[in-house]
């Protein structure tokens, strides 16, 4: 999976991907590739395959039993036929959104040889009520959100361990802390890891994060929706022209994401991963904290080849989806 090959239809994400010897925190950052280069796996052969579409099959009827938005469903984008099957790649995206932010990527992806699984965040996708409001009645909540953000990453483990071949696990954002616990759940599945973006913790800080837990239990207080209304605005253009997800969220469902937070700082502390990780940053960042990223990476590269890739001042962090950047060529 190459992290700078020019995507099919523009070259906004070529030009900016190929950054080299930026400096970020202090720590240095080279040239926006795969780290520790791996060796290309020979073609698998595909008749052992019938349990890995089995139980994606099994997950999907669970997840689509309740009706979602079309872009908001778990897709399965199968390798491509060029008689080569190389192994799968699991892609979790991020929070407010669905699979569709990941479209763009696994079709290349796909195009490469793999399999590739894009699941559904836990209470992601609902319609919208009978208000034309965001249903955000089975996000997971404080306390519980280890338990259904975890269980979806050890559910994909599961699936992932039954397909031959290279195995690959991405996230963004919000799916990077679900592809982190993934990983860290299981060092030895995965062949490489690509984070972008990955929420390791809020920007601005234990402050910030400090305030949020402290309000988001008051009663009262933890059903307020937080997010600023210009941004509420420009999510909510976004969707009229064609994003899938949520655009607001309250207090109580940030602090279910400091739960899963917490837990892989906790599940990090104690376990080493050995495969070679890519991290992506956005120099427009207004949400994950990115010198928490430098921190990780400066720890994890005692353990594993990892690469730090800091793209430019004006990528922001909804880098991947044509949906979430109109009027603008992105990737």
């Amino acid at each position: 999976m190459q992290t700078n090959q020019r995507a099919d239809n523009s070259g906004y994400f070529h030009r900016h991907m190929i950054v080299a010897g930026l400096a970020l925190t202090g720590l240095l950052v080279g040239a926006c590739s795969n780290a520790g280069r791996v060796r290309r796996p020979p073609p698998v052969e595909t008749n052992d395959l019938p349990a890995f579409y089995g139980a994606w099959e099994t997950y999907t009827d669970q997840v689509n039993a309740s009706e979602r938005q079309p872009d908001c469903r778990p897709r399965l984008i199968a390798a491509r036929a060029t008689g080569e099957r190389r192994g799968a790649v699991v892609m979790f995206h991020g929070f407010g959104g669905c699979p569709q932010q990941l479209f763009g990527m696994a079709a290349r992806v796909a195009a490469q040889g793999y399999d590739v699984l894009l699941p559904l965040q836990p209470g992601h996708g609902l319609l919208p009520d009978a208000d034309g409001n965001d249903d955000l009645s089975h996000l997971p909540q404080p306390g519980e959100a280890v338990n259904r953000y975890g269980e979806l990453a050890v559910r994909m483990n599961d699936i992932m361990a039954r397909s031959p071949g290279e195995k690959i696990v991405v996230g963004f954002s919000l799916g990077g802390a679900v592809s982190l616990y993934a990983s860290l759940n299981a060092p030895d599945l995965y062949e490489r890891q690509l984070l972008l973006s990955p929420m390791l913790a809020i920007r601005g800080g234990s402050f910030i994060e400090g305030l949020v837990e402290v309000l988001g239990h008051a009663p009262g207080v933890r059903n307020l929706v937080v997010k600023p209304g210009a941004i509420r605005e420009r999510c909510h253009e976004w969707q009229a022209a064609g994003r899938a997800g949520f655009c607001d969220y309250r207090l109580k469902d940030v602090i279910a994401l400091l739960d899963l937070e917490d837990r892989n700082e906790s599940l990090y502390a104690g376990r080493s991963l050995k495969m070679p990780i890519q991290v992506v940053v956005a120099g427009d960042e207004k949400y994950v904290s990115n010198a928490r990223i430098v921190d990780l990476v400066a720890q994890q590269s005692r353990h594993g080849p990892i690469a730090l890739c800091a793209l430019p001042a004006d990528v922001p962090h909804e880098m991947l989806s044509p949906y979430e950047n109109t009027g603008r060529r992105m990737y």
